[in-house]
């Protein structure tokens, strides 16, 4: 399923789609596997000829289809540096990423990769990222892992795209503890490389499906920007420490919230000390009680604030 540049289809959909799942999987005692790419220059490598094709086939014909065709052949770029210009040179390939057409033509473009995986993987594309779920009886057969690789490589070659390289992991999920060693995997004949916590859409991935790696690692790093923050901004009015907090680290310490509101209220209380520190930050008063500038501040409290968007 497609998440990328599509109105009301935020990377939050992406997450609760793949971790509901994931959940599903795991209480009935099964594992998986979770399979992570990316393409190498994924908007520069679109085929204009195979694109036209699938705009046919996506029922878009006559004047409309040879608009497309004009609007793709026989570009040109150049380059300016310090008002010197290059020779034009003709883009054989690619759809830029500047305007609001194209996005779309490459949503259309890559539509059909998920159309060769099998009903029981859980497949979430968001753009050119791509993540795969592959359920399994046990850790000893990646036969279908492998299968799935194979089919996405294959569309590769069909449609002329290549992978990044430097980013192809997959990762074992299991409520059990996790063998020490598995099976070979190979995407395009480069293996894929063992991820412990593997980062979906800027969310740690835990084996088990618990949050406190991630939540940990998102205190910490809001924690650095408060402090950052107060460093540079002691002397700042209070509605100008406020907006920074809003606009800048609250968005951090929020983000993708209702995918780990289930976990445990211990795991997610670094996130609330965060909150309260924040509080006492923005006001330069740390002896009051954190709750009432909370209030006074009209922050949000963060675990209604979950429960309202769940």
């Amino acid at each position: 399923m497609q998440f990328g540049f599509r109105p009301k289809s935020p990377t939050t959909d992406a997450l609760l789609h793949i971790t509901i799942k994931l959940s599903e999987i795991l209480e009935q005692k099964k594992v998986a596997i979770g399979v992570a790419f990316d393409f190498a220059k994924a908007f520069d490598g679109v085929s204009h000829s195979v694109l036209l094709k699938k705009l046919h086939k996506a029922h878009v014909h006559g004047s409309v289809l040879e608009w497309f065709e004009s609007y793709l052949t026989d570009r040109e770029q150049i380059v300016i540096i310090n008002k010197a210009k290059s020779k034009a040179v003709k883009v054989a390939s690619g759809v830029s990423q500047g305007s609001i057409l194209d996005p779309l033509l490459f949503l259309i473009f890559i539509n059909d990769l998920s159309q060769g995986f099998p009903p029981t993987i859980t497949a979430s594309l968001v753009a050119d990222d791509v993540f795969g779920l592959i359920p399994l009886d046990n850790f000893s057969d990646f036969i279908e892992v492998q299968n799935f690789l194979n089919v996405t490589a294959d569309w590769c070659v069909k449609n002329g795209i290549s992978f990044n390289i430097k980013k192809r992991f997959f990762m074992p999920f299991s409520n059990n503890k996790l063998p020490t060693q598995y099976p070979p995997l190979y995407l395009s004949g480069e293996p894929l490389l063992l991820d412990s916590n593997i980062k979906l859409l800027g969310v740690h991935l835990s084996h088990d499906l618990t949050w406190k790696f991630h939540i940990d690692n998102i205190a910490k790093r809001c924690r650095q920007m408060l402090d950052a923050m107060n460093r540079t901004f002691r002397c700042a009015p209070t509605f100008i420490r406020l907006h920074i907090y809003k606009t800048c680290i609250l968005p951090v310490l929020a983000y993708s919230c209702i995918v780990f509101d289930n976990d445990f209220k211990t795991h997610l209380s670094p996130l609330t000390s965060v909150h309260k520190l924040a509080a006492r930050m923005i006001t330069n008063n740390f002896f009051a009680n954190s709750s009432d500038l909370i209030q006074q501040l009209k922050l949000p409290d963060l675990e209604k604030r979950r429960k309202y968007f769940r």
